[in-house]
This record gives C-alpha cells, structure tokens and sequence, in this order.
C-alpha cells in the first residue's frame, strides 16, 4: 500500500507573505524538526501549480488555498476510491486507519534498518562516516506511539511520525542498498513503491530555490519549463540549462512595440526579477558532462571526427553531427568544443552571449551561405541552406508514421522531443490501424486519392524567386536531406560490397532513370562532340522538374521513387492500369512496413542485463547482410523509449532475435587473442582450428527417439562450448533461441567479446571481407553449415527432402512459417516455445520438411495470429522514407561512434 497524491494550488494573492511550506528528506537524517526539514519557499507569482507528492503530505499549505488535493491508496488486490485530503490531514476514519497502517509498516521497517550493524551516517563536516546517530536507534524507534484519535494534535503527531520515518529510510537508500538490507522483497518494492530513492521534485525545489532564489518554480512549471538537470554540489561549477518561457518572449515582443524603436529597457520587464540573472548569461550546450573537458576554439575539422551541436535554443534537443555543418556553425557562432583527448568524438558548444530578442527555436535565415564547405552541390551560388528546417521537416515524416501507424495499433501516447517541446498524441486504443485515405494522405503528406472520375494532381511548386522564405527554405531543406540520404546510399554501397541484396530488375531501372537524367541535360551533337545543353528550353525544363522533385517533403520523394521503379519495370498496359493505385499499395505497405519492421511484445531470454565488455564495442563495427536488418535495428533505437545508449539497442536487437552482426578488424585481434598459433601447431593440430570439426552427423533409429536425443544434447554440450558458438547469437532467429535455451550464459559470452580461433595464416572460425580496399578487412566468428545441422538436431536421408531436424530448420521456417518476418516476433517464439515444452516432457519428434510445413498450418493455431509479411519492395519504400528522415550511416562504422536518431517515447496507457 502506498499513498500516490498529485496537488494543484492556486497561490493566493490574498497571503502575505504566500509561502509553500516544502518538506526536504533529502538532508541527513535527523529527527523530525521544522527547522531542518521544512523550508520557506516564497513564489512571486499567483498561478495553478502541479507537484507529485508521492506520500499525500509533504506539503504545508496553510498559507495557500488548496484546489484539488486527490490521494489514491493503492493496494495489493484492488484500488481504493480517491478521497478527499488536505495536505497530509486526514478527515474521515477511514483515512486514519490508513494512516495508522502506512505509519506502524514505516515503523517496523525502519526498526529493522536502524537494527543492522553496517549502517553508517555521513557527516558534512568532517566528510567522514560514522554510525547512526543515537536519536536514530531501536529504543527511540520503538518509543513511537501511533493513537489517532480525533484531536487535531494527535493527527499533527502522526504526520510527524511518518515524515520523520521517511527521511531516515530515505536517507538510508543512500548509504546501503535495500537489496542486502535482509528486508522481505514485499516490503522492498514497498518501500520502492513511496519512490524515494528518485529524489522527487521537493529536493529540486529546494536545490533551485537555493542556487536560483529569483528562478520561479511554479512559474516554471505552468509553461511546461523542463528541468534538465538538478543542481547538486558535486555538480557545482558546470553549465547548466534552464529553458526560458515563452511568456518572456511575449513581455519581450510587447515592450518592444510600446519603445518603438527606443532603447529597450529590461528592467520594465514584469518577469524582471524571473530572468534578471539570465539576461547576460553565457549559452553553452552539452551532451554529456564526462565526455571530455573544455578545449580551445575549433578552426579545423577532421570529416572522420565525429561533431556533435547539442543547441537546445534552435534544434531542440536534436543533436547535428554533420562536420561541415559543424564547421559553418562555428563561423557563424564563435565555438569552444569538448572533446576527450585521443578520442574522435566532439561536442560543439556555443559561447556568445544569447541576444534578448531572439525569440525560441529560431530558424536562421543565413545559418550556412557556406555551400563551398559542403560535399554537395547546389543548382545557383549564394543560395542558403538552413539545416535546422531540413531536420525539422525529415523527423515530421517518421514522426507522421509513428503517430498514424504505431499508436493506432499498439494504443499508445506518443510523446516527443521535437523542436524543443512535449507533444502528446491521444490515440484511444480501439481507433483502427487502417485509417482512411484520405486522412493518411494527409498524416504522410501525401496527395488525396480521388475517385475514379477524378484526376489525382499534385500542384506543381513556384518558381523559387515568387515563393515565401519559409517554402523556399524548405525546398532548400528538402534537397539537402535528399542530398544527405543519397550521400549516404552512395557512401554504404560503397563501403559494403555485401550489401548487394537488391533485386537485379531495381538496379537495372535506377541506371536507366539515371541514364534517362544524364540524357536530358546532355547531348551528342552530329559531330560527337558533347554539350552541355541541347538548347535552353531542355534545359529549364530539366530543372524545373528536379526544383518540383526537391521541393517535395521526405515520404512524397520516397513515393515518387517507389512509384518510377513501378512504373520502369512494369509493362505499358500494367502501367495504365495502376496509374492511380499507386498511393493506395504504397500506404498499405508503409503500414505493413511499420508493423512488420519490429512487434511491441520482446522475447525476452533468462537474463536480465548484458554486462558488454568495453573494448569490445569500442574496436567492433556494425556489418550488415541485408538492408532490411539495419532497418529494424534504427527502428529499434527510434521507437523504443528505454533506448539511450548503443548498447541498450545491440541488447534489445539480441532479445528480438536480430541479426547482430559486429565485425572486429584484423589488425585489433591481437588485443583479444595475444596467442596466435604457431604453423607448427597448425599442422600437428590442424582439425582443431578448422570449421566443422568432431561434427559427427545424427543417424535415425527406429524407435530409438530417447537415445538419438541422448546423442544430440551430448553433440550439444561439444558444440556450445566452442569458441565460435557465440556466433548463433550474432546470427539472430531460431538459432539465437535454441543455442541460448541449452546454453543461457552464450549471450554473456557474446558480450564479453569474439571467441575467434585465428591462426597465424589467417584460418580457423573466421568471415574476412574487404572494406574501403585491400588493406582494411573485419572478421567474426562464424560456424558451419554442419555446426548449424548440429544445433537444429539434422538427421540426413536417404534422399533429398527426407532430412529430419529437431527444431525447424531456418530454411523451412523461411519458407514455410506465416510468422517468419525476419526476426524472432512473438508468433515465432511461440512456436518454438511448444517445441521446447515437448522436449521437456520428453516428447522427442524428429519431422521432415512436409511435416514441419504441415506443422505450421495447423499446429500453429491460437499461437499468435500472422499478419501480411513485407515484400522487397515495401521495405524499399519504408527504407527509403527512414533515409530521407534520418540520413545516418551504421554500415561499417564504429559502435562507439554510431549516431542514434531522435528518439519517440511512446508510452502505454
């Protein structure tokens, strides 16, 4: 049982003074005394206030008039109704007998804490630790009397007693861990449950009242100021961050209009007292506070560093890691980076003074005029390119697909950090998936279907030189995400040569389209000789048509594309008949595409969290098979709300059954494995270092199913305890379930890094491929074909297509299951979890590939209910649509140094 309480005031104007009473338990723990534990906090302004009160008293609000004061008791069973409090005193019996349990549960907890022998006491002064105070021990505990009685004394007594226990136990979270305290787990999610170890919003109150007396906190909160740090004083010293509101930028804009032209005087300002402080401040932006230390100013960037901007005051809190953006944003805002010596990672800060008048998230008109500086070219010198609008209007495009596709079918409220602010989308959970095209259309910025009699136009764009700066700025936006997303689908294709997946019908139409481009603009004349232009009119229209391209917003482009490759491949009289059902396939297969890129529900394995061995992320690089896999991963680390850090994301990818493909460099090897094996060595022991080796194949016995199975778990036992066996993990599917149902500690394995069996020629359990040329080549641990006929339990036969497995094979499951979409979804794991209960029970079946399909079909059902799988083409699309929102680059590419887009936090209701 605990008491959850949400608390509006209004501060009376009426009060004088209007003080808010707050209790602070954050201090040492001393004995109840107002003196120490309840401070004086006086607001400047009248307004409705919001503070979460995690126990329903621990605000005084004697000296304001109390709104809405609702306490919700929460119990193991069932939920009691809210009733009506008043700031912690109790006004029916049934709210003192729960008084009286809340208040005897803290008391026998906090006996049994204060009873332990290793509990010690933290002294400010001398920054030593002693032993718990006297005031503190067993016999003042259990000198407590709990009578409630009606007299309002008795009732301020016990509100004394319970807030006097509180700030011990919370002050003893600090100094021991709860879960070595000896205490039951039910009174430690108790006492997890009051929320004390967060530090709630009353010590930050304190804090910010401390170091900021003008700073108004229910001012703050009223406009939905975040706080992004609390200030501390072992944090003293640092930069920190407070947003300001946008009423200041409308006293600002009204005393503006009444100077007229004058001199502005600041002092007139009616929040003047508010932001006197932060008026000449200095804007510094950061990201991480350990990440380096202050350095000198920037005047040259190496484009294999990675830069980071962290400006909250014009990009939100949206990091741009673009060197040559980094490089124009330091010419035009004078720029002190902090970096980590011998690292390549960077943090840009802004250090001029923030002007008075600029008003929040302002779009620089002329942020970059520095198209010389950048690696793509423009189609007229001295156009401006304002990165921040092209990022505001890539992220609209996923941030459209989350809210339309995601939120429909998972019920959830999205919550997002664009621009800055908190936008909350209210999505009730039996609103439809497949919404109407037309409110699609417009969610995705896409045209309208029209009826059959109608014509489906798209309204070409202006000329450049008769459209608004907002749309010409967002033309220049649209091209430089283009520009950006196809740098980087040229710079990943040639990077990986593995990544050539695409079907041979798409490449051949993408170099005819090019061809048809380049045929455009230039010409063969009757003497051979090449021009640039065949004659003016040729020449406007191809740049007309590629302004109208470029204007178009992220999903539109990605559409068109879709929409040629159709249109190049398919035959003339296909062509006339989808004319005008291009839109309608599209959105459903964007729809598929989000759906199937990754479920809500993770199948989660018997471990908790993965300790990742740091060397191990900081040499590996991500090498991916199939585009469709580095796809889910960047879903993976945009939907998901828990994800900040790269290895959160490899973790979630591992627990879904991703393919996680991390790849070492050759010349990195030597700082696992320090023993390379001798030639010598090599030839006496050659089998032990080869692929494959003591793989000894199953035979069938007729009725012998327990002993074949006695073979197979002692095969098994051999297999995964070879170094290369972490390679089941990396390959993802049925193989990372299996490996890791009779191996659990395979994952930690993976984590601590490769078991790679190299030798000095560079054989044994190694996948090399070149990268960058000759020079550069990245290895893996790998297994063998038979080594995976070992672990699915493959018994040859006598013929093709009477082979017996175990598990279902990955080759089946790819053909024949309806829950396969390239990951381990919840229908999968389903399936393979009644196959693991059947030998549990040991019922050992051994079934061909036509009794593992008929498996599926009728063996599967009421498991999990398969959906339409995506096709090639719907993950070109919704490929291409993550492109153009968020151009980043995981392809060869450190862990260490991946970029995480920005991140949706959708939360269930």
């Amino acid at each position: 049982m605990a008491f959850v309480s949400t608390v509006q005031f209004v501060l009376s104007p009426d009060a004088k003074p209007s003080v808010l009473k707050v209790f602070d338990y954050t201090k040492s723990p001393v004995w109840y005394n107002p003196r120490e534990h309840w401070l004086s906090w006086i607001p400047t302004k009248p307004g409705p206030v919001l503070l979460e009160d995690p126990i329903g008293m621990l605000f005084d609000t004697r000296a304001v008039d109390v709104v809405e004061d609702y306490a919700d008791v929460y119990d193991s069973d069932h939920q009691v109704e809210p009733r009506r409090a008043f700031a912690g005193y109790f006004l029916d019996q049934s709210w003192r007998n729960e008084a009286k349990l809340l208040a005897r549960r803290l008391h026998r907890l906090s006996t049994a804490l204060a009873a332990s022998t290793d509990a010690y006491h933290y002294n400010p002064h001398t920054h030593e630790y002693g032993p718990v105070p006297d005031k503190l021990d067993e016999a003042r505990l259990n000198s407590i009397h709990f009578r409630l009685e009606e007299a309002q004394d008795t009732a301020n007594r016990a509100k004394r007693t319970i807030l006097s226990l509180v700030g011990f136990l919370s002050w003893f979270q600090t100094v021991k861990d709860l879960r070595i305290s000896g205490l039951p787990e039910e009174d430690i999610e108790f006492l997890h449950s009051l929320r004390l170890d967060e530090r709630p919003k009353t010590g930050v109150i304190y804090r910010l009242y401390r170091d900021h007396p003008h700073a108004n906190f229910p001012h703050l909160i009223k406009h939905g100021v975040p706080i992004h740090y609390p200030w501390t004083n072992e944090e003293k010293g640092h930069w920190r961050y407070l947003k300001w509101s946008p009423e200041f930028y409308e006293q600002v804009a009204e005393l503006k209009e009444k100077a007229m032209g004058a001199p502005l005087d600041l002092s007139q300002l009616p929040s003047y007292d508010l932001w006197k402080d932060d008026l000449g401040r200095t804007d510094v932006f950061f990201q991480n506070l350990s990440a380096g230390r202050r350095g000198e100013v920037l005047t040259t960037f190496k484009p294999e560093w990675s830069y980071e901007i962290v400006d909250f005051h014009l990009h939100g809190a949206r990091p741009l890691q673009h060197w040559n953006v980094i490089r124009a944003y330091s010419e035009r805002f004078k720029g002190v980076a902090l970096w980590t010596p011998g690292g390549t990672t960077c943090t840009f800060f802004r250090i001029n003074p923030l002007q008075v008048d600029e008003p929040p998230f302002d779009r620089p008109r002329a942020l970059l005029r520095v198209h010389e500086l950048t690696d793509f070219a423009t189609e007229e010198k001295g156009e401006a390119i304002p990165e921040v609008e092209a990022y505001y209007e890539a992220s609209a495009a996923v941030k459209d697909l989350v809210k339309v596709l995601y939120a429909p079918v998972f019920g959830l409220k999205v919550f997002n950090s664009f621009n800055g602010g908190l936008e909350v989308a209210r999505v009730p959970r039996s609103t439809s998936s497949t919404a109407s095209s037309s409110s699609l259309a417009a969610r995705l910025d896409m045209p309208e279907r029209k009826p059959p009699g109608e014509a489906s136009t798209v309204s070409a764009p202006m000329s450049v030189t008769r459209r608004s700066a907002r749309d010409s700025d967002r033309g220049f936006s649209s091209r430089w995400a283009e520009s950006m997303a196809q740098s980087h689908r040229r710079s990943s294709r040639s990077l990986s040569p593995r990544r050539g997946d695409a079907p041979e019908s798409e490449r051949r139409s993408r170099s005819r389209s090019r061809s048809q481009d380049r045929g455009r603009a230039m010409s063969i004349d009757s003497d051979g000789a090449r021009s640039s232009r065949s004659s003016d009119s040729a020449h406007s229209g191809y740049a007309s048509s590629r302004r109208e391209y470029h204007s178009m917003s992220p999903v539109r482009r990605a559409l068109s594309d879709a929409g040629s490759m159709r249109s190049s491949s398919a035959p003339a009289q296909d062509r006339t008949r989808r004319g005008y059902e291009t839109e309608a396939d599209v959105r459903y297969r964007v729809k598929v595409w989000a759906k199937n890129v990754l479920e809500e529900e993770p199948c989660i394995g018997p471990y908790d969290h993965i300790q990742w061995n740091q060397l191990w992320l900081n040499k590996c690089v991500l090498a991916f098979d199939k585009p469709e896999d580095a796809l889910r991963m960047k879903t993976v680390a945009t939907v998901n709300p828990n994800v900040t850090s790269i290895q959160e994301v490899l973790e979630i990818s591992i627990r879904h059954g991703l393919p996680v493909p991390l790849y070492l460099p050759v010349d990195c090897v030597r700082e696992f494995k320090d023993h390379l094996v001798s030639p010598l060595t090599l030839r006496t022991q050659g089998a032990r270092y080869e692929p494959g080796y003591l793989d000894h194949p199953l035979s069938w016995k007729a009725n012998g199913s327990a002993l074949v199975y006695g073979q197979y778990e002692a095969g098994l036992q051999d297999l995964l305890s070879r170094d290369n066996a972490v390679a089941f993990i990396g390959l993802g599917g049925s193989l990372r379930y299996i490996a890791e149902k009779y191996n659990p500690d395979l994952v930690q394995r993976f984590a601590r890094g490769p078991g790679l069996q190299v030798t000095q020629f560079g054989k044994g359990q190694m996948a090399l491929f070149p990268h960058g040329g000759a020079e550069t080549f990245f290895t893996r641990d790998r297994v063998s074909a038979s080594e995976i006929g070992m672990l699915e339990g493959l018994i040859a036969g006598a013929s093709p297509g009477s082979e017996r497995t175990l598990w279902p094979s990955t080759t089946v499951i790819e053909a024949e299951c309806p829950h396969w979409n390239g990951y381990l979804n919840a229908g999968l794991y389903a399936i393979l979890e009644n196959v693991g209960k059947d030998l549990d029970r040991r019922v050992y079946r051994w079934r061909t590939f036509g009794q593992w399909r008929e498996y599926f079909r009728t063996g599967c059902k009421g498991i999990h209910t398969a959906g339409p799988k995506s096709t090639d083409e719907d993950f070109f699309i919704g490929g291409s649509i993550f492109d153009h929102a968020f151009p980043v680059n995981w392809q060869t590419v450190n862990v260490r140094d991946l970029e995480i887009p920005e991140r949706f936090e959708p939360t269930s209701n």
